[in-house]
């Protein structure tokens, strides 16, 4: 796919573009914008990548993971969509199979090769393929007119209760104290019946309060993910692969001088970094089966990275793939991230699926894009929103690592922080939520 032309575009241009561009967007039953732009953290990519409609798509159900790669080298010179569903073990490790049953419809897996794209780089706009279908949007006078619906009468069918959640809790040590895990990440769903609701005005919204390197806008017929994500699943540029658990969270203050006494105790605290060096070990593993001997390395440990309304603690490890290695090689041996299981990586998620009470789906998954060269860059679907346009149900999970050392009530907390900022987006006020207070 050929640029069809580039141009320089201010802040202001840039941001109204992407306001028309999620407004075009919901004409199509594929549509997605990927923002990879803030500097502090990781490696810088695009301001925003978009693709619009779809020329042909591909998805995997029950299929072997490796049918991907015929469908992959029959569009290598194309840009190229992507979803990883958590569920996706199931393909990858056909001897663990899910008892959940999903609520929303998005496969396994899912490729779609947009009819348009538009990437923002450096100011440097470029629009490859139809360039018709998004003229308004770029020619910035398509006024978005954002309405306003009434989230009054959204509420919450399930949550974990901090009761249930302490019996799951307790299972989980007896798992950690025989031995059979060291780590293993919990996680518990919101689930919300809605009105119809304005994605976009929410997406927006949901930008502006947790602003995030790694957010996401995708559409996948009725289905929607609106993601906030500050972790970055896997990076590939030429040969160079590299990833980034993130594993350590505190809450940040408002106070300058205490954040600086909060970054330094999430860097120096023994079980955040416990928790970090296992997925660092499991990481390592994992990419040696797929590297080149002797390349894997840790370009940085117990990073210490600042978010709106938290500090995170985030790992870099580096390794050069060997030759005629696969996308499918890539995603069997990765996937799904060692953040979002624990280790070892199978027992975590075999434990994963006993404990939680709820199909994670996409959530705990990944999004990205592969781009005509075969480079990539996905993320990690965490502090999300899941919606389903025909049910009206949105679902937003929130987890941590449990450890031998980890305690119920702050782990549960964690996990009602981690929530927090999206449940208020669909007008779910925590107080409504049987909170624990010791």
């Amino acid at each position: 796919m050929k640029p069809f032309f580039s141009k320089k575009v201010t802040p202001t241009e840039a941001h109204l573009l992407k306001k028309n561009l999620l407004s075009i967007g919901q004409n199509f039953q594929y549509f997605a914008i990927l923002e990879t732009g803030l500097e502090n953290v990781n490696e810088k990519g695009y301001d925003f990548i978009a693709g619009v409609g779809a020329k042909t798509t591909f998805s995997l159900n029950n299929q072997n993971i490796e049918v991907v790669d015929d469908f992959l080298s029959n569009f290598y010179n194309e840009w190229k969509f992507v979803e990883l569903n958590y569920n996706l073990f199931n393909s990858i490790y056909p001897n663990i199979k899910s008892r959940h049953k999903q609520l929303f419809d998005f496969n396994l897996l899912t490729i779609f090769i947009p009819e348009t794209v538009v990437t923002l780089k450096n100011d440097e706009l470029t629009i490859h393929g139809n360039y018709s279908l998004i003229q308004s949007a770029v020619e910035l006078n398509n006024n978005v007119h954002f309405i306003d619906k009434n989230k009054e009468s959204n509420f919450l069918t399930q949550y974990v209760n901090f009761s249930d959640y302490q019996i799951q809790f307790k299972k989980i040590q007896d798992y950690l104290h025989r031995g059979d895990i060291y780590e293993v990440n919990y996680c518990i769903p919101f689930i919300i019946k809605t009105d119809t609701l304005d994605l976009i005005d929410i997406y927006l919204k949901q930008k502006s309060i947790s602003p995030a390197p790694l957010s996401t806008f995708f559409k996948i017929k009725n289905n929607y993910l609106l993601c906030a994500s500050p972790e970055r699943f896997i990076k590939k540029t030429g040969q160079q692969i590299s990833c980034y658990p993130m594993k350590g969270t505190i809450k940040k203050s408002g106070d300058t001088k205490q954040n600086e006494r909060l970054k330094s105790q999430l860097y120096q605290s023994e079980k955040e970094r416990a928790e970090n060096v296992m997925i660092v070990d499991l990481t390592r593993n994992d990419l040696s089966k797929v590297a080149i001997k002797g390349s894997v390395k840790v370009k940085e440990l117990f990073g210490v990275y600042e978010f709106p309304q938290v500090f995170q603690m985030i790992s870099t490890i580096e390794a050069q793939l060997k030759e005629n290695i696969t996308f499918s090689d890539i995603i069997k041996a990765l996937f799904p991230m060692g953040s979002m299981t624990g280790a070892p990586k199978l027992s975590a998620i075999k434990i994963i699926d006993e404990v939680e009470c709820f199909s994670r789906e996409l959530f705990s998954g990944s999004v990205g894009y592969i781009d005509p060269q075969g480079d990539f860059d996905f993320n990690v679907v965490i502090r999300s929103i899941l919606y389903n346009s025909d049910k009206n149900e949105a679902m937003i999970a929130a987890g941590g690592a449990i450890t031998v050392q980890s305690i119920a009530i702050d782990e549960y907390n964690e996990c009602l922080l981690k929530a927090n900022a999206n449940l208020q987006l669909l007008g779910i006020n925590q107080t409504e939520i049987n909170l624990y207070n010791p």
